[in-house]
Order: C-alpha cells, then structure tokens, then sequence
C-alpha cells in the first residue's frame, strides 16, 4: 500500500513485523470476521515516510510503533479516562483493514492528547526527555510582575497559589519565599518528579501532586490565585481554542472570589521576532509554531467567557534562557535546543540544514555578529506576553 497519506494520516516504511496467535485467528477466521485476501500483521516497527496535511512535519523520519489498536475517537468518556482500548470506535490495525506484513503501512496521526492516567499532555514535545536539561537552560519569566498583580488580592504573605503546570518547579520556587501556601500541579511524570525533589525540604504548605488543566484535581474556590506559564499553548487545540476555554473555566472554578489568574503566553510576533535564534528556522516551523498561541484578543474573549471581568497585559523585559540565551553556539547543543519545543517544527532535514549553516557561520567568523543583528529585533517586542485577569 503505497498512495499518498490523506487527512491526518501518515505512511510508515514497515522495518520489522511480529505474527501474534491474535494474526493466526484472523486467517483462519476463527472469529467469523475475517476479509481475504488478507494481509496479518500489527506488531511492528518503522519509520514514517509520508505524511497528510494536518500531520506536524516533524513526524518524517521517526521511528514508530503500532500494535493491535490503531485509532479512536479520543473523546468519549472512556478515551477521557485513559482506557481507549475500551473506546466503542476503536480502529485495529489489521481488522477490516491490510496489516503490517508489507512494505508499507498506513495509519491516522492521532491529534487527540497524548494520554497517562486519561490526561492531557504536550501533543508535541516529550517532556520526560526534556525534564533532564530544562533547569539547565531556562529561567522562570514574568515573576515580579506576577508577585504585582497579585498583590492587589491582599498581601502576597497571605495568599494560597497554584502554580498548574508547575513543570521542573522553577516558577514554583521563585513565588514560595513571597506567599503563605503553594499548591503545584504537573501532569508530565519526568517534570513532576524534578519539582517534587527540588521542593521536596520547602515544608508543608507546599503540595505537589499530578493533574491536567483540563480537570484541576482541587475543590472549588480553593486557592486566592493561579499561575499558568508558557503551558496551554501544548494543547491539542484547533482555531476554536475550546480547550483554552475549557482550561480557563477550570482555572474559574478553583479561584476563589476576588482571585487572581496571571498567564504566561506568547504573541505571533514575539514568536518572529524576539528569540534570535527563530531567524535560523524555516517560516514553515515557526507558522507551526505560532499557530499553537492563541492571538491575544481571543484570550482575552475566552477569558471573559468564562467569567473574568478585568483583563491587562504585560511584556516583561526578559529572556526565558537567562544567561544561556545569548550562546551562539547554542543550536549546536542538543541539550539547548531541547528546552524550546519550538524546534520539535523542524523536520530532521531541516535541522541538519540548521546546524551546517551555523557551523558555516562559526568556521567564518560570522556567528556572533548574526546573532546580535538577529537580536536587535527583540528590543519593543518582548519573549512572552504576561495576562492577568481577575
């Protein structure tokens, strides 16, 4: 089978098939099923060689997977739960359909999250990978400002917050020596367990436990504010952003009355123009990129939807990679790129058309000189967008 992939599909090169006794059932239709001639086969590893419109260019060249299941709906309650083997439109893969005993395969792209423990996470980034260096490189952004805002609630010394999305904590730990209480809420268990060890001697009005925006494991009005940084833009959203919407009545509902909701976000045009680094990347990449943001009217749209009456903006003066943002050098570095998912929008040849052109860069003498110029476009416009909504 080697048409072009359609809609949401992509093609896989099939490298190795494994026969289960589930194959041998089939071909000899034990259950009554069967359609001949038939292809068995659906344990199998491969590399996607074509994709459909709608699949992130950085699915081409991966090496993947595919068992017995091959799709479902995503949104049925038990999809929700993390049981999409239980899911009433459960697609397998050599059911009613060619197996894997071929040279190519041919399957959906799942856009629906990514599920551990029926949750919602990044739709394209793994974060358990990322978890390792993500201290190393990057600064928490926007902290000041946020102590500000929230300071209009009552004293910050007096005020119980959550931090939902905590990740590594870094956000977390810079907010605890300023308020009474912090609840940190991570749904990546590598990123979970990175804040719980940093966390783990700050005493007992901090807790850490594990839980999606999407369904806040917190009573209603349980906490005086509520901190979301550089996170919602990792949902499997489309341009309705029902997800942002559903993320922010979750954040609604846990806000007590009078509370606070600060987000960490970003615009299309800092997504342009203020990491110097984005001038290397295709505009393919970071159209991919910005399109995962939600242009700012439409948040604040969302936001009042929900219930929010007052809504202000804030461009903070800062570099979410601190110190290590001005490393020329640094796209050569796995360990720094990994920590801006931006670059996961790149496809592997793209990358390595990246790194020869820096290193050609480099070898000239020209890096540094590139990157200061591609820098300047960053004065005015800011790295990240600060919302505070009440």
């Amino acid at each position: 089978m080697t048409e072009t992939p359609g809609q949401g599909e992509l093609r896989i090169v099939v490298r190795a098939c494994g026969l289960c006794h589930s194959d041998l059932h089939l071909m000899h239709n034990s259950w009554g099923t069967s359609q001949f001639p038939m292809i068995p086969g659906h344990e199998v590893v491969g590399v996607v060689d074509a994709i459909g419109e709608g699949v992130p260019p950085a699915r081409l060249d991966q090496r993947v997977g595919v068992g017995w299941q091959c799709g479902a709906c995503g949104q049925c309650r038990q999809c929700r739960d993390g049981h999409d083997n239980l899911c009433p439109d459960a697609r397998h893969t050599c059911v009613g359909r060619p197996g894997e005993m071929q040279a190519y395969g041919h399957h959906e792209h799942h856009t629906q999250p990514v599920t551990y423990s029926g949750a919602t996470m990044s739709s394209y980034e793994n974060y358990d990978e990322v978890s390792r260096v993500y201290d190393r490189m990057r600064r928490p952004v926007g902290v000041q400002q946020t102590l500000a805002w929230l300071s209009r609630i009552g004293p910050a010394e007096t005020l119980e917050i959550l931090d939902a999305g905590c990740g590594t904590g870094q956000f977390s730990e810079a907010l605890l020596p300023h308020v009474r209480a912090l609840q940190c809420v991570e749904l990546n268990p590598g990123m979970l367990d990175v804040a719980r060890r940093k966390l783990a001697t700050a005493g007992p009005d901090v807790t850490l436990q594990q839980g999606d925006l999407l369904d806040l494991p917190l009573a209603d009005s349980s906490v005086d504010g509520l901190c979301i940084n550089q996170v919602v833009h990792h949902l499997p959203d489309d341009d309705t952003w029902s997800l942002h919407r559903r993320a922010f009545a979750e954040v609604r509902r846990v806000l007590r009355p009078g509370g606070s909701f600060i987000l960490n976000t970003a615009t299309a045009e800092q997504i342009a123009h203020g990491y110097w680094y984005f001038g290397l990347l295709p505009d393919r990449a970071l159209h991919a990129m910005a399109d995962r943001y939600a242009p700012l009217d439409r948040v604040h749209e969302l936001l009042r939807a929900v219930g929010f009456d007052e809504v202000e903006r804030h461009v903070p003066d800062e570099v979410i990679f601190g110190e290590n943002y001005l490393r020329s050098d640094g796209p050569l570095d796995p360990d720094w790129r990994r920590a801006d998912s931006t670059w996961t929008h790149a496809t592997p040849t793209e990358l390595d058309a990246i790194l020869d052109r820096v290193r050609a860069m480099q070898a000239a003498g020209t890096l540094d000189a590139w990157m200061h110029a591609a820098d300047a476009k960053r004065g005015g416009v800011g790295q990240v967008t600060l919302v505070a909504a009440r």
